[in-house]
This record gives structure tokens, sequence and C-alpha cells, in this order.
């Protein structure tokens, strides 16, 4: 049944002021700790509310990537974009007479305006190539209406993933209308940083727009390029452009986490991950992690969702150039800092070595348990959480141990930019780092073969197909 327009709008409207009270409750009650995570769980709830609605767009920057993706007319736009701002005016009033004070939006204290605009450029733009890559067409269900229940979680947690890294320094805002409000109704303490972070974000969803055409370039109408074919398996660009897209969010996501002592660091560096597996892993299958590259390529599964091992070269590649390039730009948007790596603390390293192989074991594992099976009891719309939280879970566990990276190309990444700390261990001994990541990956390929010797037979007769069509390489 067709929607009426006033629906649609009523819909965005509501939700921009609802989002926006609660992004200024959590800030001026301080919840620093889950205060992003309450920003997201609040987008969460209103795109299962209204998504089918309006398509849950509450932010400016998420309509305009929807408009240059051909997804909504430019009447539709304007209209939306109208309702969001109006929306997010109410937001803001609304919580300054709750509190009777309010909060300005700038730089935060010791950063300049070209880092917030990365920070605030980088995570706009991973916000709406989320949205835009888990509302696809082809990914709805079966009456072909509907997005996978899975993508309002995927598009909530870039808020998690932007808040804690990029929130020290920016602010985290990353929507337009909520960017005026703010500054509209905090006017008293200074005004006029809104529009310099408008223009920022609305680079974050051009951007976007930019990324989603090379990973998808059929919705357009385009050919994939061909880079390779290895034993007739085809390395398409689309292919190295997702791996070196996760890769590069991923690493910023983990240093920016870092350097800023968040203490919410392995959860924003899980939810990142979650969304850019459920953003991208129909394109590339979403490895994102040599380790994970090496640990698939390994279980010698000869299907055509399972790279060989000079595609799995390729990606590994693009993984590395994108852990570096990543790492140079956390440094730039700190102010030029990085972190060690090594044993933290009094650990030593054979501390440090085995809680890497295993946790980086327990990682590659589940990307093989959920991700590339023929069977599997996994449902469909979980992998990228049971993905997500193996990151989050080594994270918390080992961090204070050794740093839990369990990334080789955030390994090397993060090793090129020691030459930035004179205290930072050697750029040499990453590579101890990146063996026993590999052979975490190795080892759980290894198990996956123990465990599952039917996945090298014919599928059985009336089983379900599994993963490997959704994640395919």
């Amino acid at each position: 049944m067709e929607k009426r327009a006033s629906s649609r709008y009523i819909a965005e409207f509501l939700g921009t002021f609802l989002l926006t009270f609660a992004v200024g409750c959590n800030t001026l009650t301080n919840s620093y700790v889950w205060g992003a995570t309450s920003n997201a769980c609040t987008l969460v709830a209103l795109i299962y509310a209204f998504g089918d609605v309006s398509g849950g767009h509450f932010n400016p920057a998420v309509s305009i990537a929807s408009f240059v993706s051909m997804r909504m007319s430019f009447g539709d736009l304007m209209v939306y974009m109208l309702v969001q701002l109006l929306g997010a005016a109410l937001g803001t009033t609304t919580y300054s007479l709750l509190f009777y004070q309010s909060f300005n939006i700038a730089p935060m204290s010791g950063f300049a305006w070209y880092q917030a605009a990365l920070a605030e450029l980088f995570f706009t733009m991973m916000l709406c190539f989320v949205v835009l890559s888990c509302v696809l067409p082809e990914r709805g269900t079966q009456e072909g209406d509907s997005p996978p229940q899975f993508a309002p979680f995927a598009i909530g947690m870039v808020l998690v993933a932007g808040a804690h890294g990029a929130g020290a320094i920016s602010g985290g805002c990353f929507n337009p209308a909520i960017a005026l409000a703010v500054d509209v109704s905090s006017a008293g303490l200074g005004f006029g940083w809104s529009v310099a972070y408008i223009g920022y974000e609305l680079m974050g969803a051009a951007l976007a727009g930019v990324f989603y055409r090379f990973c998808r370039p059929a919705e357009f109408g385009q050919n994939d390029p061909v880079l390779k074919r290895p034993r007739g398996q085809e390395v398409k660009l689309s292919h190295l452009v997702s791996e070196f897209l996760g890769t590069f969010l991923l690493t910023v996501t983990v240093g920016l986490n870092a350097l800023s002592g968040s203490r919410c660091g392995a959860w924003s560096i899980g939810a990142c991950l979650m969304s850019m597996i459920y953003a991208l892993g129909d394109v590339s299958g979403a490895h994102f992690n040599p380790a994970v590259t090496m640990a698939v390529v390994a279980t010698g599964r000869h299907e055509s969702d399972v790279p060989n091992p000079i595609k799995g070269g390729m990606y590994m590649i693009a993984q590395f150039l994108a852990g570096i390039l990543g790492a140079w730009m956390f440094a730039m948007m700190f102010n030029w800092e990085t972190f060690s790596l090594g044993p933290v603390g009094a650990y030593s390293w054979a501390a440090r070595i085995p809680v890497e192989i295993f946790f980086t074991f327990v990682l590659c594992l589940t990307v093989l348990s959920v991700a590339v099976t023929k069977v599997t009891k996994v449902q469909d719309e979980m992998f990228g959480l049971a993905i997500g939280f193996s990151i989050s879970v080594g994270g918390y566990v080992v961090g204070m141990v050794s740093g839990g990276t369990m990334n080789p190309a955030v390994t090397l990444g993060v090793a090129t930019t020691g030459t930035l700390c004179p205290k930072c261990m050697g750029f040499a001994y990453s590579f101890i780092y990146i063996f026993a990541e590999f052979v975490g990956g190795l080892l759980a390929a290894f198990v996956f073969m123990s465990v599952r010797p039917g996945e090298y037979g014919p599928v059985l007769k009336g089983a379900p197909a599994g993963n490997a069509g959704r994640m395919s390489a």
C-alpha cells in the first residue's frame, strides 16, 4: 500500500525530535560511558518504529546521500530536510527548558578545525554509507519492500563507533540538523561552528555516495571492472575498494579510541566492525583483516565465495595499505600522536603472545563458523553481531595485557607511526605481533576443518544454504 506523504514527513519530524532530545539529555547529564550507546539505541528503536514509513533518516546528510543515490526525489529531499530541522529545533528547545541549560558545538579543546572536519567527515560518511548499503532493494525481505532486520542495528552502531573516538575531537555530531539546532539553542555560548560542521557532514554524505558507487556499480547500471581472474575467480574493483574502506575505518576507530583513552574502546571498535560487515559482507566478504583472510583461504574450500591464495593476497594488500593510511590519519587527527604496541604495564611478551594468538583465533573461528559455512545454525541476521562481539570480548579481556589488536593490518599501520613516538616499540617488533595473529588465523582454519568435515562434501539435500551467499567474496 502506498504511504501518504504526510505520514512520512510526520515520522521524520518525530524521529528527529526524539533523537535530538536523547542526545541533549545524555550530553547534559554527562553520560560519558553509556551516552553514545544510549543515542545509538534511540536511533535503532526509531528506525525500527518509523523505517517502514519514512525510511528512518532523521538526518539531512542521510537524506542527501539517498537523493544522490537516486533513492528519493528532489521534492521529498527538500521537505525531509525541513521537517528534520524543525524536529531538531523542537528537541533542543525541550531539553533546554527541561535542564535550564544548553551546550555548544565546536572542536574540543586542543583540536583545530581541520581535525574536527576529518572526524565529522569520516563518521558521517560511514553512517550514510551503512544506511545506503543496508537498505538495498535486493537485501530486503521476500516481499521485496523492507530492509533486512539487521539494518537498524547496523546503522545505530555507527554512533557507538564514532562517538567514543571522534567525539573527543569534534563532539561527535554527524547530523546537520542537530548541529544547527544545538548551535542556535546555545547562541549565548557562541555561534557559528554549525555552519562549518554542516559543511563537513555534507562532504561526508557526498563521499559516502562516491564509495557506494565504487562498491555497488550495478545499482547505477555500471560495469564492475575485473582486475584479475585467478583460477576462475574474479577479483573486482568493488572487492578491493570494500576491503580497503572497511579496514581504513576500522583502523581509524581503533586509533582514536586508544589515543582518547576511551573507556568504551573495545565496544566502539566492535561496533565499527559490526556495521561495516553488515554493509559490505555481500560485496567482498568483509574480512578487513589479513588474519581473517588467511584463515578463510587456509580452509581450502573450493567454493566460489571463498577466495583462493591469489585473491586472498590481493585482499591482504588492500588491507595493509588501508591500515597504514588509517594509522597516519588518526595520528594527524590527534595532533600527531600515536600509541605503542607491545606488552602493557608489567606484562611481558610471554603473556602478550599467547593471548594475541588466542583471541585472533576466536575472531577468525567465529568468522569461519557464521559467515562462510554451507550449513549453519546461526541466523542470517546475527552474523555481524557475532563477529563484532569477538572484537569487543578480546579487547576487554586482554586489552590491558597486550592491547588486543588482533589484526595484522592495524598492527602494521600503528607500527609505521612509531617515528612519532620515541618511546614506542620498534617497528621490527610489530612482525612478532603479525606472526602471532597469523598463527591464530591458521589455528582457526585447522579447528574449522576438524570440527566441520561436512563443509568438504556435498550439501545435504534440503539443508539450508547457510551464509556463503550473503558474505560472498
